[in-house]
């Protein structure tokens, strides 16, 4: 019945077959003898406040990564020539050797942020997809050691069109993510499969499977979703799996999942790299002894770095 009123709200929840529902709003208002009714599902809304945010924190994260790039970069080689240096010290080699790795780590956080506010990355080049499996495996061993067994399932591929340190970058985040998923202590009743095998297109797929408790079902429309994340305050910021598809897309390749309550299965299907050109015969340059190098750049520490 049409209300009498100049206008009213009405809010109803709908609720839809797979049992998941959405709330909608109508609101309307009498306008001469018409009665003028707007509709509203308060789901679109959110999910436009929600892109909105990430738009708001991606360029905030994209301004603070470029902000500290710099200045880590010069702490970086100023540490690899300190530690040159002072060699031979076991205290102080044990102490640079921990400081570079601790820097390599923020190193890794900002290049995230910069992957996450970048959506192209310059050019690719043939990656030998298996020895980045084997250099991500070593790199996360000592989170799976603890939880799983390591299975290998490798076939013989080619190689595929991708940058090695990026693509090593999304393994080991999958690897991590697996192996977290899966409590410690239980060794013998867990594993974690890597495989590898060509897939249509003809693409390189790789498959990495753990035998965790899967992923909720409210949580699986979400898990590629920025600053999303089921971990607690300090253990992540949700940038992982945003991260790793971005750069998975950015070699025209593509990632995704199926979990259940045995398992969660991540593949990453990659295009097979094209062949080389031929490359032309280098000619030899003559050289007449020492060369000037001028450096030219708006950081100060950049430049004493690199004359250093």
């Amino acid at each position: 019945a049409l209300s009498a009123a100049e206008a009213f709200d009405l809010h109803h929840r709908v609720v839809r077959a797979d049992g998941s529902s959405h709330g909608v709003h109508v609101r309307a208002r009498r306008i001469g003898d018409r009665l003028v009714g707007a509709f509203e599902a308060l789901e679109v809304v959110l999910q436009r406040a929600l892109v909105d945010r990430i738009a708001s924190v991606s360029t905030f994260a994209a301004s603070i990564a470029h902000e500290l790039n710099n200045p880590l970069a010069v702490a970086i080689a100023n540490l690899e020539m300190i530690a040159a240096e002072l060699a031979g010290n076991p205290m102080l080699d044990e102490m640079t050797t921990d400081s570079r790795e601790a820097l390599r780590r923020m190193q890794t956080i900002i290049r995230g942020l910069k992957t996450f506010t970048r959506a192209d990355i310059a050019g690719v080049e043939a990656v030998d997809v298996q020895r980045v499996l084997e250099s991500a495996i070593s790199v996360t061993n000592h989170e799976i050691v603890r939880r799983a067994r390591i299975v290998r399932d490798f076939q013989p591929l080619p190689a595929v069109g991708a940058l090695e340190a990026p693509l090593g970058h999304v393994f080991v985040n999958l690897l991590v993510n697996a192996a977290q998923a899966i409590p410690a202590g239980a060794v013998d009743r867990h594993e974690i499969r890597i495989a590898t095998r060509m897939a249509p297109g003809p693409r390189v797929a790789v498959e990495i499977h753990d035998t965790g408790p899967g992923i909720t079902r409210e949580n699986q429309a979400r898990i590629f979703e920025p600053f999303f994340t089921t971990k607690p305050i300090g253990q992540g910021v949700g940038l992982g799996l945003a991260v790793c598809r971005n750069l998975v897309q950015s070699f025209g390749g593509e990632i995704t999942f199926e979990s259940a309550p045995t398992g969660t299965t991540f593949r990453v299907s990659l295009p097979i790299a094209p062949r080389p050109a031929p490359q032309a015969t280098p000619r030899a340059i003559a050289t007449t002894g020492g060369s000037t190098v001028l450096i030219v750049d708006d950081e100060v520490l950049i430049t004493n770095t690199l004359r250093r």
